[in-house]
């Protein structure tokens, strides 16, 4: 889980650095790059947060979950490997896949926590 959650965060890092700055047509300033990145990381770290908490509603669920998330995580890994040799326009491009995909796994937890916790509300 340390491994993973270390190399998403760099992951994570480096892709929301240069992802949504390089969007735009001028170079922004140093401090808005990192407040994105310091940003993206937050999300990520909370969507983290929420995985874990997924454990403890269902566990089945936890781990259909954890396991896109180690493969999408490994993905954007060999990305990251080889992103400074690509081209300017696919690395915006790429950088939004993988911004994208890591948005729609933690939406898709969120999804499930909250179906969870209504069902089990409704239980009582």
């Amino acid at each position: 889980m340390k491994r993973t959650l270390m190399l998403a965060t760099l992951g994570v890092a480096i892709v929301s650095a240069s992802g949504c700055a390089n969007l735009q047509k001028k170079k922004a300033p140093q401090a808005v790059a990192a407040s994105e990145q310091s940003a993206y990381s937050q999300r990520f770290q909370g969507c983290m947060t929420r995985l874990e908490a997924l454990k403890k509603l269902d566990w089945n669920s936890y781990n259909e979950n954890k396991m896109v998330m180690d493969a999408d995580m490994q993905t954007a890994t060999k990305y990251l490997s080889m992103r400074a040799t690509l081209s300017p326009d696919m690395v915006n491009v790429m950088d939004s896949v993988y911004q994208a995909k890591l948005a729609r796994s933690c939406q898709l937890i969120d999804n499930q926590i909250f179906t969870l916790l209504l069902q089990q509300a409704d239980r009582k």
